[in-house]
């Protein structure tokens, strides 16, 4: 990617993946490890293969989870950790001007509290709801693109939305969610999963493995009126 691909915008949006890039392990994949029937990987792998969306895929999983949301809460407070170098991230984000979205496959009511704990709640997070009674779990998918139904949250449909109103998009992820939005951003920074789909693709990438690194290689692409 070259430099030059920023310096014509005034605007710049980073849209971020939560699950394994903000935080890790995944906290879907985290919890159906731990607490669902051994079936959900079964699923798992069929999403991974393409054989079954994302959006009817993760439902099936969560089908297989038999825990109220207090134990699942529980257990992302006592297993799950946030990147180290994400809050000094944000507050670098922050103090040059640039945008800053969140975009889940996973619970907004989850990541709120979770982020609550380092005082980045503040963040504007797209993501899916969910509704358990009884043990039992019902992803209510976020509102989004209406032609579209592969994924529960369509972050593509987000990117697509500031790319229309001339923002740069810089995305970040790591997964199989992250694979239509990084198609289409400027910028892409890599890991994992979306690693290794970008260099199937012949997609051109920033690889990281944390958010350090992410600033460290987007100091060096900004515009000059976006550098310290």
């Amino acid at each position: 990617m070259e430099v030059k691909s920023l310096s014509r915008f005034k605007n710049i949006h980073l849209f971020i993946d939560f699950d394994g890039t903000i935080a890790t392990p995944d906290s879907l994949y985290f919890l159906c490890q731990r607490f669902a029937d051994r079936k959900w990987r079964q699923i798992e792998d069929k999403m991974e293969k393409g054989e079954i969306d994302e959006r009817e895929g993760l439902q099936q999983e969560f089908d297989w989870l038999h825990i109220t949301q207090e134990e699942a809460l529980r257990a992302i407070d006592n297993g799950v950790t946030l990147d180290p170098y994400f809050p000094d991230f944000v507050r670098w984000c922050q103090e040059r001007g640039l945008k800053v979205t969140i975009v889940s496959g996973g619970f907004l009511s989850f990541i709120k509290r979770f982020l609550r704990r380092y005082g980045l709640d503040h963040l504007h997070i797209k993501a899916n709801r969910v509704k358990i009674e009884e043990k039992k779990w019902r992803i209510i998918p976020s509102p989004g693109r209406k032609d579209c139904h592969k994924c529960n949250n369509c972050k593509t449909y987000d990117v697509e939305k500031a790319k229309a109103r001339g923002e740069a998009i810089i995305y970040i992820g790591d997964g199989h969610t992250d694979r239509c939005p990084a198609a289409v951003a400027d910028v892409v920074f890599a890991k994992d999963k979306l690693k290794q789909y970008c260099q199937k693709e012949k997609l051109k990438f920033y690889e990281f493995s944390n958010f350090g690194d992410v600033m460290t290689t987007l100091a060096s692409l900004l515009p000059k009126g976006k550098k310290p």
